[in-house]
């Protein structure tokens, strides 16, 4: 999904180098079509599947403030390996949890892979806040629902393939 929202002859979100000549062949190909949309006839139904839903690459994620999604902006939690809104969520309870210090560099080595950008916690904190600004409300609140249900060990993980499950149902190319 990720090759629909990066703009045609950018690098991927990430990397400083081009796709390979085929992927950039593909993406080109995969650009010039019409914008991918929710193209079902019921709304999407919102649910615990949302913790494991992917951050980067996320139609759900586009807004007329980020109309190809956050993956560029946010690209320092991606390269830190923040994948889901799930893992987003126990970042930031970790952070708030570690005030300074040893706790935070616990944070930082273990959630964030000592990405040097994510060094500061009052970076992190503001980046966090950012990030969770920016996505759509309903998602947190179901992502956090989740969450809560996880703690209290009344739900098994989502994974991945339930979010995508759900998602690309949705997302096609509308017929013209």
């Amino acid at each position: 999904m990720g090759l629909l929202l990066w703009p045609a002859g950018q690098p991927p979100p990430g990397s400083i180098a081009q796709l390979p000549p085929p992927l950039r062949r593909l993406h080109g190909g995969l650009r010039s079509l019409p914008p991918v949309a929710d193209v079902a006839e019921q709304p999407l139904v919102l649910g615990p599947w949302c913790w494991a839903a992917p951050l980067w690459g996320n139609l759900y994620f586009c807004s007329p403030n980020f109309p190809t999604g956050i993956d560029h902006d946010f690209i320092d939690f991606s390269a830190a390996g923040v994948t889901s809104l799930g893992q987003l969520l126990h970042l930031e309870q970790a952070v708030a949890a570690a005030p300074g210090g040893a706790a935070y560099a616990l944070v930082w080595t273990t959630m964030l892979g000592r990405y040097a950008a994510f060094a500061s916690r009052f970076y992190a904190v503001e980046r966090l806040a950012a990030l969770l600004a920016v996505l759509p409300p309903a998602w947190v609140h179901a992502a956090r629902a989740a969450a809560a249900e996880l703690a209290a060990g009344l739900l098994q993980p989502p994974a991945l393939a339930d979010a995508l499950a759900v998602t690309v149902l949705y997302a096609l190319w509308p017929a013209g």
